[in-house]
C-alpha cells in the first residue's frame, strides 16, 4: 500500500475545522509532497520489475541464436553425409553395371553353349526374326562334278581362311566352288552359272532340322527360312549330299563365268519305288530349316 495511502487514512481521521488555517497549509504541502514521493517509489518500483523480463528476453535471443548455430553445423554435417553417400552410390551403381555386363555375359555363353548352329545356303545373312545371327559368311564348295573320289559333301568355306605351312610332295584331294545350274528353268534362272553363298548361323535353339519336301515347319516348330533341295546331276561322277537351298538366293559377285566344279540342281522327285501321292511325278521339291523353340 502506497505512503499516500497510508497519511491520508490517518489525516481524514483528524476533525479538520478545529485545525488553524497555518496548520492546515501545512498538512496540505505535506499531502501534496508524499503524493510526489510515493509517484517516485511507485516508478521505482516499476522499474525493478522491468529488469526480470529485459533478463528473460536476452536469454531467450541468445537461446534462439544458439539453436540457429546448432542446426546450421548439422546442415554441413548433413550435407557433408550426403555428398559421401551419394559418391558410395555412384560406386555401387559402377560395380553393379560391372556385374550386371558379367553377367549377361555368362548368360549369352551360357545360350551358345546350350543352343546349336546351321547353314543358310543361298544367302550371305542369318535371318534376323528369329534369334540367329552369323557366325561367318563363306562360299559353297565341294568336289569336282567329274571327280569320282574325293568328297561328295558340299560345305561351307569361311571367306577369311587362315592357311598352315606350305607342303611339298604327295597327292591331293580337291576342292572346288559351287554354282547354280538353274538354266533353261522358270525359277532362279537370273543365277545361273553364279557361285554360290553361304552362311553359318547360330541359333539359341539346341535342335534343327532340315524337312525336305515342305517349305513350312511342323507345329511346334520355328521356321528358319525355306526354299528348294538341291544336289548334283543324278548321273554325275561325283554324288552329293542334298541341301536346302534358300528361296530368292544370292549369287557371290567373284564368280561368273560357267566354270562348273561342283554343281547344284533342282532335286525333282520319281515315281514308282517314291509314292506320287502325295508326291508329283517330276516335281521339284521344297524344303525347310526348323528350329524347336528352347522351352
Amino acid at each position: 500500500m502506497c505512503i499516500k495511502e497510508t497519511l491520508s487514512s490517518r489525516i481524514t481521521a483528524l476533525d479538520l475545522h478545529l485545525l488553524s488555517t497555518s496548520d492546515r497549509s501545512r498538512i496540505k504541502d505535506a499531502d501534496m509532497f508524499v503524493s510526489i514521493m510515493c509517484a517516485a517509489l511507485m516508478m521505482l518500483v516499476s522499474a525493478e520489475e522491468d529488469i526480470p523480463y529485459i533478463k528473460s528476453r536476452f536469454s531467450y535471443e541468445y537461446s534462439v541464436i544458439s539453436k540457429l548455430v546448432e542446426l546450421e553445423n548439422d546442415k554441413k554435417e548433413l550435407g557433408e553425409r550426403i555428398n559421401v553417400l551419394t559418391s558410395e552410390l555412384n560406386d555401387s551403381r559402377h560395380d553393379f553395371s560391372l556385374l550386371n555386363a558379367s553377367l549377361q555375359a555368362i548368360i549369352q555363353r551360357g545360350r551358345m553353349s546350350s543352343g546349336s548352329t546351321y547353314v543358310r545356303w543361298g544367302k550371305s545373312d542369318c535371318p534376323s526374326d528369329t534369334g540367329s545371327r552369323a557366325i561367318y559368311k563363306g562360299y559353297v564348295a565341294s568336289g569336282d562334278h567329274t571327280h569320282a573320289g574325293g568328297s561328295g559333301e558340299f560345305i561351307c568355306l569361311p571367306e577369311d581362311p587362315i592357311h598352315g605351312d606350305d607342303i611339298t610332295g604327295g597327292y591331293r584331294s580337291l576342292i572346288v566352288g559351287t554354282e547354280y545350274e538353274t538354266g533353261g528353268t522358270s525359277k532362279w534362272a537370273d543365277v545361273v552359272d553364279h557361285d554360290v553363298p553361304c552362311v553359318t548361323c547360330y541359333t539359341p535353339s539346341s535342335n534343327v532340322l532340315m524337312v525336305p519336301g515342305r517349305n513350312q515347319c511342323y507345329e511346334g516348330w520355328n521356321l528358319e527360312y525355306s526354299g528348294y533341295l538341291m544336289s548334283s546331276y543324278y548321273n554325275h561322277a561325283s554324288p552329293k549330299n542334298y541341301l536346302c537351298v534358300n528361296d530368292y538366293p544370292e549369287n557371290l559377285d567373284s564368280g561368273y563365268g560357267s566354270e562348273n566344279g561342283a554343281l547344284l540342281y533342282f532335286v525333282a522327285a520319281r515315281c514308282g519305288s517314291l509314292p506320287c501321292d502325295p508326291y508329283i511325278d517330276n516335281g521339284e521339291l521344297t524344303c525347310a530349316v526348323c528350329t524347336l523353340p528352347p522351352y
